[in-house]
């Protein structure tokens, strides 16, 4: 009886431990990495072989906005699930407006900040965010509008199941596109 009870009391506490995910969308696709304490496991996309990496820039090149666009309802259904349990330690989102025509990459760049000025009284209201960092861009050389996101957050142990399975829908609409251009 003892047994039962102290194990019974481990899974209490372990419920009650925070479960971290950080995501980011950059120019080399969608990347997804588990986070308890100082380990970091990356989930998403799965690692092929084991390839001598060079190392990383700082600053990562955004990728395609219309890959975002694809994937907003699945995006939609996972943060309604979500509301008010997740706790967002970082949010990174820099939007460059491109194309060929100089006036549809200014309309671009006041609609971003337009948008992201009624997004974050929306993300504010449903999520607590400790560190945000929104920025928009205007490139003339680019020949599309390009984003990139990095955010990290964390939910309680407990709470952390109920949201994987509204994870899945995302990650099967990304499934195939990371890796894809980088291979040159």
């Amino acid at each position: 009886m003892i047994v039962f009870l102290i194990i019974i009391a481990v899974f209490v506490l372990m419920a009650f431990l925070r479960f971290g995910v950080a995501l980011e969308y950059s120019e080399g696709g969608f990347e997804a990495r588990a986070q308890i304490g100082f380990l970091s496991i990356r989930v998403y996309p799965p690692k092929k072989e084991k390839i001598k990496k060079k190392k990383e820039p700082k600053f990562k090149m955004p990728g395609s906005l219309k890959e975002i666009t694809d994937m907003l309802p699945a995006i939609k259904e996972t943060l309604s699930r979500i509301r008010r349990k997740l706790l967002i330690k970082r949010l990174a989102i820099h939007y460059t407006a491109g194309g060929a025509d100089p006036s549809d990459i200014a309309m671009a760049f006041g609609a971003a900040n337009a948008g992201l000025s009624t997004i974050l009284p929306l993300l504010e209201d449903n999520f607590k965010i400790r560190r945000r960092d929104f920025r928009t861009l205007a490139d003339f050389e680019s020949d599309q509008h390009k984003i990139y996101i990095n955010a990290a957050a964390s939910i309680a142990v407990w709470e952390a199941l109920y949201v994987i399975f509204a994870l899945l829908p995302l990650l099967s609409a990304t499934k195939g596109k990371a890796g894809i251009r980088n291979e040159e």
